[in-house]
């Protein structure tokens, strides 16, 4: 009997054991959901919109806001430049005009007589007879305009300046009739200079 027992059990562990669950899916939805209350729905849209508010602020405003203030600096810089082209309007005339003074200015001079010589020589030797209305110095030719002087002291201003080392001729043009030789006349002079002088 012993056996017939052993046989039963073991029968009945062999269906036991081969027992599968027979549940072929498996819902994991829950089934107590319950809905937010209105405090976590209103705690959550402020936040949202705080977020948004935010983003708005340094996203966009703050970003149009430098665009805008750099748009106005280079308006503001813009106008400086106009004001500084302007200005320079003039530098090519005054470009042209410094160049024709080139050989007294600049580069070698001892082909020339220099500038400082000849406006000396104006100081020293004809301020003293007449009044100079205007100087040009040009190619080592000196063109002076003089009032105050009357014709019969031009002959010797004439004659002083020919003694002078650095001049090598000296030419005379008046505006003045034989009834006005004793009073003063406009004189212009003509002084060449010579080339070998530094």
């Amino acid at each position: 009997m012993a056996s017939s027992s052993f046989s039963l059990l073991s029968r009945k562990a062999a269906r036991e054991a081969s027992v599968y669950p027979t549940k072929t899916s498996i819902n994991l939805a829950r089934a107590d959901f319950q809905k937010p209350d209105a405090v976590t729905t209103i705690f959550g849209g402020l936040l949202v919109l705080v977020l948004v508010l935010l983003f708005v602020k340094f996203g966009i405003v703050d970003v149009y806001g430098r665009v805008d203030a750099s748009k106005a600096e280079l308006a503001q810089q813009s106008q400086v430049l106009a004001a500084v082209d302007n200005g320079l309007s003039g530098y090519d005339s005054v470009k042209g005009e410094y160049e024709s003074y080139g050989p007294y200015l600049t580069g070698d001079l001892s082909s020339t007589i220099g500038a400082q010589a000849a406006f000396n020589l104006v100081d020293q030797h004809v301020a003293p007879f007449a009044t100079v209305a205007s100087a040009s110095f040009k190619d080592n030719t000196l063109s002076l305009s003089l009032t105050g002087v009357s014709l019969d002291s031009i002959g010797s201003l004439v004659a002083s300046l020919r003694t002078q080392p650095i001049v090598s001729d000296v030419s005379v043009s008046t505006a003045a009739t034989a009834e006005t030789a004793a009073q003063d006349a406009y004189v212009g002079l003509v002084i060449s200079l010579k080339q070998d002088q530094g």
